[in-house]
């Protein structure tokens, strides 16, 4: 029996989304996979005729306290995937496990089984450096105090990553049930599990850093190709409106209400016609046959080609959709990797930033109209987009992926 990869994650859409293309592309050159993950993402996977099993239900708002969202997705997950990964190593199949997070539940079953295991890393934010720190903490390593913070306060703060006690409580419950050691105090002692590590964002986008781990590749934004043409009722708004502002905050933000009031105003101060994706927006509010128009999701590789530019909230998987599309892009990040994506495409010359505290429609107005005024911008945008587009960053991972499978086989233990 061959090596069955093991993809297994919770998270919103554009966080499972890599593990079904990486899936299908290994699919394609005759290898057995299964991903492991929210019940929404069941209905893609089925497109892509990658076997699934929902470990978690739907996460409909990822901006909620670590208890309930660990409480109510992380560790209800845990369980199908022991169950899972036991059956098929009572068939005596051979898996490689491939997560995003030490704390999945897979993470445990490679220390418990010795197994191989693959992180992939959607953001440069995940990953803790004391060379090359995440925005914020970038800033406050420079200047006359800067070497004091990255030697005295930097490690601490990246430790804090792993010590949440909530989140170590109920690792510890689920460890005693396999027989594993209770983790004292921190569970980065699990980075040590990793085989291999694989960034899924080019190295143009963030710098490979000397405290990065040695087995590591980037292989660039993970962007399956478009499938399919837009909805009748979007393709005919575009043409007789023109190229639309698109604005989202994301599949897993709850609260639209400031974000599309702005947006609502940007488009009135600009005379553009905009397109509001969010499937918490309450469309009765848009005027029918008017200039703007709602949608509760549409696939952003088919939509941003014709569009003019792009407000969001900063998520790596639509920051790249932006950069792959040529269009610029204004961020108002919230949490998680947000405002470092945010932080990332002004240095790249690609769009701008927007603090959430001050979002406003003549802010966004103001910044869209340099934005789409900048010669400088549409050629920095043009290449990026060029750079991208020659880039298959799928078929890049699955070849380490296979190349991994192939290996001899060692054992990792936590360290």
């Amino acid at each position: 029996m061959g090596t069955k990869f093991v993809f297994s994650g919770t998270g919103t859409r554009g966080d499972l989304l890599p593990m079904l293309a990486m899936a299908s592309e290994l699919q394609a050159r005759g290898h057995s996979c299964h991903v492991l993950g929210n019940a929404p993402a069941a209905s893609l996977a089925r497109q892509l005729g990658v076997p699934f099993t929902a470990i978690a239900p739907a996460q409909t708002n990822n901006l909620v306290e670590v208890e309930e969202n660990f409480g109510n997705i992380v560790f209800p997950s845990y369980q199908p995937t022991f169950d899972f990964i036991e059956r098929e190593l009572a068939r005596g199949t051979e898996l490689v496990l491939v997560n995003p997070e030490s704390y999945a539940a897979s993470t445990l079953m490679a220390e418990r089984h010795g197994l191989p295991l693959v992180r992939f890393t959607l953001a440069p934010f995940r990953i803790s450096s004391l060379e090359a720190p995440y925005y914020p903490l970038s800033e406050a390593v420079k200047g006359w105090l800067g070497k004091y913070v990255r030697r005295h306060v930097l490690p601490g703060v990246l430790e804090r990553r792993y010590t949440h006690p909530y989140i170590l409580r109920r690792m510890n419950e689920f460890r005693s049930t396999l027989g594993l050691q209770p983790l004292n105090g921190s569970w980065r002692v699990l980075e040590g599990l990793v085989t291999h590590q694989l960034c899924l964002f080019p190295e143009w986008y963030c710098p490979r850093a000397s405290d990065w781990p040695a087995s590591l590749d980037c292989v660039g934004f993970p962007l399956t190709p478009p499938r399919g043409e837009l909805p009748e009722r979007v393709a005919q708004f575009i043409r007789q409106r023109g190229a639309p502002l698109v604005f989202t905050p994301g599949t897993g933000v709850a609260d639209v209400r400031q974000f599309f009031d702005a947006a609502r105003s940007c488009c009135k101060l600009l005379q553009k016609p905009g397109i509001f994706l969010s499937p918490c927006f309450d469309p009765s509010t848009i005027p029918a046959g008017g200039a703007l128009l709602h949608e509760p999701y549409l696939e952003l590789e088919r939509l941003l080609p014709h569009a003019a530019l792009l407000v969001h909230h900063g998520g790596i998987g639509t920051t790249a959709r932006a950069l792959e599309a040529g269009i610029p892009q204004i961020i108002s990040p919230q949490a998680f990797d947000q405002p470092d994506n945010g932080h990332r495409i002004t240095l790249l010359g690609a769009g701008a930033v927007v603090a959430r505290r001050s979002l406003a429609g003549d802010v966004l107005a103001k910044q869209a109209r340099r934005l789409l005024d900048s010669l400088e911008t549409r050629r920095t945008l043009a290449e990026l987009s060029r750079q991208i587009r020659e880039t298959d960053a799928v078929a890049a991972a699955a070849t380490v992926l296979e190349r991994l499978a192939s290996a001899p086989r060692t054992s990792r233990t936590a360290a």
